[in-house]
C-alpha cells in the first residue's frame, strides 16, 4: 500500500514565519543626538542576544512621539497579520522623553497609559539619567544645570555623548536613580519629581529579555 501523504503541513493557510524566541523592542527618543547615541549604544552591547532593538528616527515633542509610536506599533501588528510572520510585530515600545518645558506631556502620559506605551521620562531631562552614572544628584536643576554638572565628568559633552565615558557605571545611575524614586514616590506624577529618571526600567527590560550571558550585563 501506498505510503498516505499528510498535506495539512504544506497548508496555504500555514503562518510564513514562526515567532524567533527573543523579544523586539522599539524605542522612539525626543533627542536627535544624545538620547539615540545612547540607544545606539545600548543596541551595540546587546548585539548577538535574543532581543532586536530598534531606534526610530522619528523625532518630536512628547504627544507627537506617543502618536508616532502607537501608529508604528499598529502597522506593524498589520504587517504581520498580512505576512502570517509574528516577527514583525513590536513587542515592547517606549518613548523617551524629557519633562523640560512641554506643555502636551501630560497628554502624552495619558495617551501612552491608554495605548500600552511605555514611557522613559528624565526631569528635567535625560542628561541627568547620564549625570547618575557619575554622581548623586537630589536637588531640583534645570537642564543648562544638569548640563554644566555632566561636564565635569565628560568635559567635552556638547549633545554628542561619547557613551564609552559611561562604561562599567549602569548599576550605580540605576541605584541613584531608584532612590530618587523613592524620594518622589509620594508626588505620584513626572512632573513633580525633579530630579528624576526612569529610564533604568527600559534598560533592566532589556537585559532581562536579552537571555544569558546578557541578563547580567551592564555596560
Amino acid at each position: 500500500m501506498a505510503k498516505r501523504i499528510d498535506r495539512r503541513s504544506h497548508s496555504l493557510d500555514r503562518p510564513r514565519g514562526r515567532r524567533n524566541a527573543g523579544m523586539r523592542f522599539l524605542v522612539f527618543c525626543e533627542g536627535a543626538v544624545t538620547e539615540r547615541g545612547y540607544f545606539e549604544f545600548v543596541r551595540t552591547v546587546l548585539r548577538g542576544s535574543l532581543i532586536q532593538l530598534e531606534v526610530s528616527k522619528e523625532r518630536g515633542d512628547p504627544l507627537r512621539l506617543v502618536q508616532q509610536a502607537v501608529r508604528t506599533r499598529d502597522d506593524a501588528a498589520d504587517r504581520a497579520r498580512r505576512l502570517r510572520d509574528d516577527n514583525v510585530r513590536f513587542d515592547s515600545v517606549w518613548c523617551v522623553v524629557d519633562v523640560d518645558e512641554h506643555p502636551r506631556l501630560e497628554e502624552a502620559v495619558a495617551l501612552a497609559k491608554q495605548e500600552k506605551i511605555n514611557m522613559a521620562i528624565s526631569n528635567p531631562c535625560f542628561e541627568l539619567w547620564c549625570l547618575l552614572h557619575f554622581a548623586d544628584q537630589t536637588a531640583h536643576l534645570t537642564c543648562q544645570e544638569a548640563t554644566t554638572r555632566l561636564r565635569l565628568y565628560i568635559p567635552d559633552y556638547g549633545k554628542d555623548l561619547d557613551c564609552r565615558r559611561l562604561e562599567g557605571r549602569y548599576e550605580a545611575a540605576r541605584d541613584r536613580a531608584m532612590q530618587l524614586g523613592l524620594l518622589h514616590a509620594r508626588h505620584g506624577h513626572p512632573t513633580d519629581d525633579n530630579p528624576s529618571s526612569n529610564v533604568w526600567i527600559l534598560i533592566e527590560e532589556l537585559r532581562e529579555k536579552a537571555g544569558p550571558p546578557f541578563a547580567g550585563l551592564c555596560y
